[in-house]
């Protein structure tokens, strides 16, 4: 399940509804837990609390995050801070998410959030119209332009795959690229087809093919075309261009067909 700003926005509302405006301050556990804290925040009117070291000396404190998963990190707190004028509340959580936690939805089977789309190891990418704009029409000099593409989008931890389009011919400069701009990856798979009509035919069963070799759980691409297209092989592909998440070829929301 792809969980969106969006569904966040709405979200977060039912977890007011459920954990109530009586608080003095709003804590979010960072990183994660920064945006809930600062729309609940925004619905309530309640300020935001960033001093971890005033949690316990500042009257009726709500500590947030945007997820209960194993319980670890919600548990430090409770350990530290105890129950005593101090609440818990996430946004998403478990069937067995314990009951002294507010939550606003508990969803069990797999999830991905949009607002870590850019930091999961789960997530592999693509790069042309992604990474990097795609090559402009009637550009004279592939190469060159390869060599001196700018930057859009970034992963921002070591991600397990870059599965481009791009012929291999082109892979010294590719990864030359990536290493300037500072992208990690362990692995960088690129077109072995004889020309680009062949590519165009295969790229999206190629892709797909690379992803499964691999055990990529998401892949990142540059719009629903593609994504459309690669997903009707399988993989679960995100639109960059749309945030729209498609699954055999048609776009999902929450698990439900769009």
């Amino acid at each position: 399940m792809f969980i969106t700003y969006y569904d966040l926005s709405c979200d977060i509302i039912r977890l007011v509804l459920k954990a109530g405006r009586d608080y003095d301050f709003i804590y979010g556990i960072p990183r994660a837990g920064l945006l809930p804290a600062v729309m609940y925040s925004s619905i309530t009117g309640i300020p935001i609390l960033t001093d971890a070291g005033k949690i316990s000396t500042s009257g009726k404190v709500i500590i947030l995050d945007d997820s209960w998963n194993n319980g670890n990190t919600m548990q430090q707190y409770i350990d530290k801070y105890g129950m005593q004028n101090i609440s818990y509340g996430v946004v998403y959580g478990r069937s067995k998410t314990p009951g002294n936690i507010y939550q606003a939805k508990a969803i069990d089977k797999g999830r991905l959030f949009e607002w870590e789309m850019f930091t999961s190891r789960r997530v592999s990418w693509d790069i042309d119209g992604l990474m990097c704009p795609d090559v402009p029409k009637h550009f004279d000099y592939y190469a060159q332009y390869l060599v001196n593409a700018p930057l859009m989008y970034a992963p921002g931890v070591k991600i397990k795959c870059i599965i481009t389009s791009r012929f291999e011919a082109y892979r010294d400069i590719t990864e030359k690229w990536l290493e300037k701009n500072n992208i990690k990856y362990d692995h960088l798979i690129m077109s072995q087809r004889k020309d680009r009509n062949e590519r165009k035919k295969y790229g999206a069963k190629d892709k797909a093919d690379a992803c499964k070799k691999y055990g990529v759980k998401y892949f990142l691409e540059s719009s629903d075309r593609a994504a459309a297209a690669i997903s009707a092989y399988g993989i679960t592909t995100i639109s960059i261009r749309t945030r729209n998440i498609y699954k055999k070829g048609v776009v999902i929301n929450n698990g439900k067909q769009k």
